[in-house]
């Protein structure tokens, strides 16, 4: 089957990678470092260097010690330098050998303990200004967990996140992110410890370090609360009506909920906040990609063109139209 015409799919939630693919795949296409590099001012190579600019595996490869880096992305999902992310979304389609012209963009992001309009405005502007799409969908990564995960139903879920340097709890209702009831503390993969991949995919097992982990990211510590805490302080911020719905759908994603015994670990923690509760707990069908699935299952659906942006409505409103039909 051809890729063409089939919306693409960029994920940006992760500050450290990149994913990017075609919409109803399982899996992204490619996956590379979300780093940008230049060669360094005032530097003199003999040879020249062959470019400007370095993406991803590709400053590895050049082996060139005269650049200096950075990344395009931040923790909390805002973007560093829009010059800088343009520059991997280049990349990404010319790997993914795609005319940005001529397939529509649904874009995962993570933005919302950073200004989010300003976040989604900027991401607008790249895809519509430098790269001419037809058409943009820009869905935040804990709502597209939540509305499109396995079993989920109604779109109205808590999404409970731990990946590097954070941990959030989010609430999502009918499909819409609640800003305000959402919590972040700053326990994450960098406070928690960490299993290590070897080059040849293999992950060295940590004995009880995992347990210990885990344990740590729902006790929290001198300096943070945990998940424990930020899950009740978010369904505190949600209205009373919502609150047994939110709670009685719970998924969970990033790099940390993948230590063992994460599961019912949370599912005792709910019951503890929670006496009454009575819900479920999804895990991610692949924990590496989980929001790039949900978002190749969304763009993958027959309704998704009449979710997105158009160049003509952007064309007319500019970035601000993206407020109007990215929730």
């Amino acid at each position: 089957m051809s890729d063409n015409g089939i919306p693409v799919v960029f994920d940006n939630s992760n500050p450290t990678k990149t994913k990017a693919g075609f919409a109803g795949q399982d899996s992204p296409r490619i996956v590379f470092p979300s780093i940008v590099a230049r060669q360094r001012v005032h530097a003199v190579c003999n040879p020249p260097p062959p470019k400007d600019i370095w993406v991803g595996d590709e400053i590895a490869l050049s082996q060139n010690p005269l650049l200096t880096t950075s990344h395009p992305m931040r923790d909390d999902g805002a973007i560093n330098n829009p010059d800088d992310l343009e520059h991997l979304w280049r990349h990404a389609y010319r790997t993914l050998s795609v005319e940005s012209e001529s397939q529509s963009l649904l874009v995962v992001d993570r933005c919302i303990f950073a200004p989010p309009r300003k976040t989604k405005e900027m991401m607008a502007q790249i895809a519509f200004e430098t790269f001419s799409v037809p058409g943009l969908y820009v869905g935040h990564a804990d709502g597209l967990e939540v509305c499109c995960r396995p079993g989920m139903e109604g779109g109205t879920g808590l999404s409970v996140y731990s990946g590097e340097g954070y941990s959030s709890a989010v609430p999502v209702v009918d499909g819409a992110v609640l800003g305000h009831a959402a919590v972040r503390v700053g326990l994450g993969g960098d406070g928690a410890g960490r299993a290590y991949a070897l080059p040849d995919g293999n992950v060295i097992d940590l004995g009880d370090g995992g347990v210990r982990a885990v344990e740590a990211l729902f006790d929290g510590g001198p300096d943070s609360p945990g998940i424990g805490s930020a899950m009740s302080m978010a369904m505190g911020k949600c209205d009373r009506h919502v609150r047994k719905d939110v709670v009685a759908n719970v998924v969970f994603s990033g790099r940390n909920t993948q230590f063992p015994g994460f599961e019912p670990r949370l599912e005792r923690e709910l019951r503890s906040l929670f006496p009454d509760w009575n819900g479920c707990v999804r895990p991610p069908v692949d924990p590496d990609h989980s929001a790039w699935v949900a978002g190749s299952m969304l763009a993958s659906l027959s309704t998704f063109r009449a979710m997105t942006i158009t160049y003509a409505e952007y064309d007319e409103t500019g970035p601000t139209m993206v407020h109007r039909k990215c929730f």
